[in-house]
């Protein structure tokens, strides 16, 4: 072999050296990217939209676990719809207003309505709807609660402050309250009856505005 083909094969040679652990290590990250985005982010939707989708799905001929898998982002094992995979398609989907306690709670109702139309042979996607459409009952029912709960909370706000603005203000004009009420063993008693009618007014308010709230259901 001439010296200069030598040349050019050292050279080749020594850059298939070089180059191989750079290539080696940009298909490492091209197979970390892919597995890193192998769970696709999806928009938030909301509980409800994402049930519609789930039984719109099945009634275009998907399966339940496939209508599922849609909206976890994701492919699943088995086939087999269980609470902690209901769990994890609508945590994905839940807005910003739906808590984790909502979310678990509707699962465990969508796995409910799976495994009732298994073991009944009823419609998929009719189970799905009736959770749906139960949600959407209980999303209705707590919009009118806060709408009816937000007048009764300004007021208490309004009335939590009032006393201390009301010395304030007894300050400001000269009256000096706040010298009547320590410096005097009737303002004392005023002030002590004044703190016990404060604290009775605020429990009150707080239990009249708790039983506002729904009752905490079991897991049924």
């Amino acid at each position: 072999m001439p010296p200069s083909d030598a040349s050019f094969v050292a050279i080749f040679a020594f850059l298939a050296v070089a180059l191989w652990p750079s290539a080696r290590d940009c298909a490492a990250g091209r197979l970390a990217s892919l597995a890193k985005h192998g769970v696709r982010r999806l928009p938030a939707i909301g509980i409800a939209q994402t049930i519609a989708a789930m039984s719109a799905a099945v009634r275009n001929g998907a399966t339940v676990a496939r209508a599922f898998e849609e909206q976890a982002g994701r492919r699943f094992a088995t086939t087999r719809v269980t609470e902690a995979r209901a769990v994890e398609a609508l945590s994905r989907r839940a807005d910003g207003r739906e808590s984790k306690e909502r979310v678990r709670a509707v699962a465990g109702q969508l796995r409910a309505a799976c495994t009732l139309s298994e073991r009944l042979g009823c419609e998929a996607s009719r189970c799905l709807e009736a959770v749906g459409a139960s949600y959407r009952r209980e999303r209705l029912a707590d919009d009118r609660r806060r709408e009816a709960k937000a007048g009764p909370e300004a007021t208490v706000r309004l009335l939590t402050g009032l006393p201390i603005l009301t010395v304030m203000l007894g300050e400001a004009i000269g009256a000096h309250p706040v010298q009547w009420l320590l410096g005097s063993p009737v303002g004392w008693g005023c002030l002590a009856f004044g703190l016990m009618l404060y604290a009775a007014g605020m429990v009150w308010m707080r239990r009249l505005l708790g039983s506002m709230e729904p009752a905490k259901r079991g897991r049924g």
